[in-house]
């Protein structure tokens, strides 16, 4: 049986192969009506293919943004409603899959480095930043504080004004998301926020899927490639154009935002 991850691997290849074909026809098509000249249909073809392929990638880099910062989201929640100590504890075991970690009051250490996890859902103020330096291991050569709100303007303006005899290194919340991820141990949702779905937002959801993309492509190469057959072409360039750009739509991932 073939792996999933290679037919996912060919389908995307497949999917990008057609989006290509179909907007550089579309370029040629649109260039061949207003002209006759060979090299500029074909550059106008060639230029439209890339700049919408070009679109799609830099949307879909977006997109991906988007998604950690809403899996982001969601993974602090857990954080925010549990006891700081489960927190702790949590933290620890996934971090003792990788380093040697030893319990030392509020700190965790990790080969001479003491680490402190400040989960709660507000910054940390510099009056409680010292409060806890204050009781740090003496021993330690570095501190590292794992923050999931990260730090007040005047605790960041603070610490960077004074020469702390310990060094510290703050881990904000996507550096902490980031570590968790190497480590495969994120929290596991149990707390998600609500959805608030509507019928319009289903069924533009669903009408601006990235599955559906394949047919509008595929449709509009029919329109198009029918509109060279047709003494009416306009208005099968003009169909076609909307399939495009609803191929487009859905190919940025529209509908995540109605979701």
């Amino acid at each position: 049986m073939q792996d999933k991850p290679m037919v996912q691997r060919i389908s995307y290849f497949a999917d990008k192969m057609l989006l290509f074909v179909v907007t550089a026809f579309f370029g040629i098509a649109i260039a061949g009506y207003f002209s006759r000249h060979t090299p500029t249909i074909l550059l106008v073809g060639l230029t439209t293919a890339l700049s919408v392929v070009s679109l799609i990638k830099l949307n879909q880099a977006r997109k991906k943004s988007a998604i950690v910062s809403k899996n982001l989201k969601e993974v602090l929640l857990q954080f925010y409603l549990a006891p700081q100590d489960v927190n702790r504890s949590a933290i620890a075991e996934a971090l003792s899959s990788r380093y040697t970690v030893e319990n030392s009051g509020d700190y965790m250490l990790i080969n001479g480095t003491a680490v402190y996890t400040y989960l709660n859902p507000a910054p940390l103020k510099f009056d409680e930043f010292c409060s806890i330096y204050a009781h740090r291991p003496h021993w330690a050569k570095k501190l590292i504080f794992l923050t999931a709100a990260g730090l007040t303007p005047e605790t960041s303006r603070s610490v960077a004004a004074i020469a702390l005899p310990t060094p510290v290194t703050f881990f904000s919340p996507e550096q902490l998301y980031i570590l968790l991820q190497q480590l495969d141990a994120l929290p596991q949702i149990v707390i998600p926020f609500k959805k608030n779905q509507r019928s319009l937002k289903e069924f533009l959801s669903h009408a601006l899927s990235p599955r559906i993309a394949r047919r509008y492509l595929l449709t509009a190469l029919l329109l198009i490639g029918s509109s060279f057959f047709m003494p009416s072409s306009i208005y099968f360039m003009i169909i076609g154009s909307a399939c495009i750009v609803l191929a487009i739509l859905a190919k940025m991932d529209i509908a995540a935002r109605f979701k």
